[in-house]
């Protein structure tokens, strides 16, 4: 007999140490890993915690006005603002913590559910298994929505089953609105329980002859899967209205993203990218080489042949679903490490049920042990925590006023940028922006900024006019009162009037030209062989040849404006005859 208190202090134990580990890394940048999502996340809660929005209208100002691209049903984010507003903490530290409240959460409806069908020392050992993967150690801190999702998820599994066994109004309506709240938050995490919980229900329901009891069983279901799935399609619907109001963000509908979430036949061909899925399992959360073992478990044991059953199904059907978001996202498999521990604490109760009464425990603990450590070893270097220190130098936010916009010419989803700066921007994501949706976006006047590669002269020069204002930022304008003081700066504008040969300069680095003998409000034509670029001082971002230059006030205390032009070829200066820039 297995000591079942000591399982349990042991239990309580590991979670309170999983807590002092953590605590000491939640006020890291939220850059180690999978940036991109999670400063979106922090970003809504960051917004919510400073008045703007709301659960509908949740604001994320990274596509341009009006500020919102809702994806999932931001409660993970309010309850992020809720601890930035009550306790006054950092963005960073609140979503992480919020997370790792969540993930927490999680172990309850997870205990419940093992419990009820494999026995209390089953669900002991479950959430050991499931708290000490280093896949949770990596992501149980970190700015998702996942464990969140999942709490609700797994809720439902549990409240559902409960239904099914025995009606009572306290589980329809719990069931009814985890359902709902988990398909809300995150619908792929809710179709992978609900698997599962299909294949759970011929094992609750025992036997089908007693047709009366059944069909109430299927009408309190109905009861409950309508309005879950009412609540879901409604969420995804009221999204995709706000999403397709606007040009920049109209191709993240859901009917936009189809392929993207399911991937394609071609890629499901591939073993390769089954391997990576199957490999990321297999030493992120169980030790390695058991994967396919676990998932023979209903042939290879009678007793738990339903559950476990359940738990493969699950866990393939999902992925075979949506394969896509697998493939690319590791995260997602949040979603079915509740699943995969249950697999893996059935193998242990196998091993323990051919052992002696008097050998059980050391046996337990010991197979549980190895079920934990061997990820951690083999894994060490996925959930090493991060010390990584922010790379932005902050530039964006000392340089703008926060009712100035910025275009984030990143060419990839990553709002980082502009969350650490907290400036509304455009972010320019190659698969959905074009010059052409900015040049029609009706609040162009309010993007000041540019942050991004220096080779996108149609982004920097989109407002007419800009210059080099720090390493990575340029400052856009129509006129040469938005920029102040500067020298010179550049413009894409095409004068065509009669000009006159000044220096032809060799693109070296090493030759520079001079614009402190001519008058304010001179312009330069450039023309180039070659590929090169103008800098104007060391640590400023170089700006494309090829544009206009025009000479403008600078502060009395600054060098002489100089420009050199690199990366080879020749740039010719020729001044604009009897033109100066009209100065407004």
């Amino acid at each position: 007999m297995i000591d079942k208190k000591l399982l349990m202090g042991l239990s309580f134990s590991v979670i309170i140490g999983f807590w002092i580990f953590q605590i000491p890394t939640l006020n890291q940048v939220l850059i180690e890993a999978h940036s991109f999502r999670q400063t979106q996340t922090a970003y809504q809660s960051l917004t919510m915690s400073q008045g703007f929005g709301s659960l509908l209208h949740p604001k994320l100002p990274i596509f341009g006005s009006p500020w919102e691209v809702p994806f999932e049903f931001p409660l993970f984010q309010y309850s992020a603002a809720i601890l930035i507003r009550v306790f006054h903490l950092s963005s960073d530290v609140s979503n992480r913590l919020a997370s790792l409240i969540w993930f927490t959460l999680c172990l309850i409806p997870l205990w419940l559910i093992v419990r009820k069908w494999l026995g209390i020392t089953a669900a002991y050992g479950a959430i050991l298994i499931f708290t000490l993967s280093p896949f949770a150690i990596q992501w149980s801190r970190a700015s998702l929505i996942e464990y969140c999702a999942l709490f609700f998820g797994l809720s439902f599994v549990f409240l559902f089953s409960e239904n099914w066994r025995n009606f009572k109004f306290y589980s329809l309506f719990g069931a009814t609105i985890t359902g709902s709240v988990c398909g809300m938050i995150k619908s792929t995490t809710l179709l992978a329980l609900i698997i599962f919980l299909l294949f759970l229900i011929p094992d609750i329901s025992g036997t089908f002859h007693h047709w009366k009891k059944n069909l109430r069983r299927t009408v309190n279901s109905i009861a409950i899967v309508f309005p879950v799935f009412a609540a879901t399609a409604w969420w995804t619907h009221h999204a995709d209205q706000i999403k397709g109001a606007s040009p920049a963000t109209k191709w993240l509908t859901s009917s936009s993203l189809q392929s993207w979430n399911f991937g394609t036949v071609q890629q499901r061909l591939n073993i390769d990218n089954w391997l990576s899925i199957l490999g990321r399992i297999d030493s992120l959360i169980l030790p390695r080489y058991t994967t396919v073992v676990l998932l023979l478990l209903p042939i290879l044991i009678f007793e738990s042949r339903r559950i476990a059953f359940a738990a493969t199904a699950s866990i393939t059907l999902t992925v075979a679903i949506f394969f896509n978001l697998y493939i690319v996202h590791d995260y997602y498999l949040v979603a079915l490490t509740p699943q995969l521990s249950i697999l893996s604490i059935i193998a242990v109760q196998s091993i323990c049920s051919k052992i002696s009464e008097t050998q059980k425990t050391t046996t337990f603990f010991l197979v549980v042990f190895i079920a934990i450590c061997l990820p951690l070893y083999q894994s060490k270097t996925y959930w090493k925590l991060s010390r990584s220190h922010l790379t932005y130098t902050h530039e964006l936010k000392s340089l703008s006023e926060p009712d100035q916009f910025v275009i984030y010419g990143t060419n990839d989803w990553d709002p980082t940028g502009l969350y650490y700066s907290e400036r509304r921007g455009m972010m320019m994501d190659s698969r959905g922006m074009t010059t052409k949706v900015l040049a029609e976006l009706p609040d162009l006047e309010g993007y000041d900024f540019y942050y991004g590669p220096k080779d996108r002269a149609d982004l920097i020069g989109i407002r007419g006019l800009y210059a080099p204002v720090g390493s990575a930022t340029i400052r856009i304008g129509d006129v040469i009162s938005d920029f102040g003081p500067l020298g010179v700066i550049f413009s894409t504008r095409d004068f065509k009037k009669h000009f006159r040969r000044v220096q032809k300069m060799t693109c070296s680095g090493e030759n520079f030209f001079s614009f402190e003998s001519y008058p304010i409000g001179t312009i330069f034509k450039t023309t180039s062989t070659g590929t090169n670029y103008f800098q104007k001082a060391p640590g400023i971002i170089p700006v494309p040849v090829g544009q206009s230059v025009i000479v403008t006030d600078k502060p009395s205390d600054a060098p002489p404006q100089t420009v050199s032009c690199i990366g080879g070829g020749t740039v010719i200066f020729s001044i604009v005859k009897d033109s100066t820039f009209p100065f407004k």
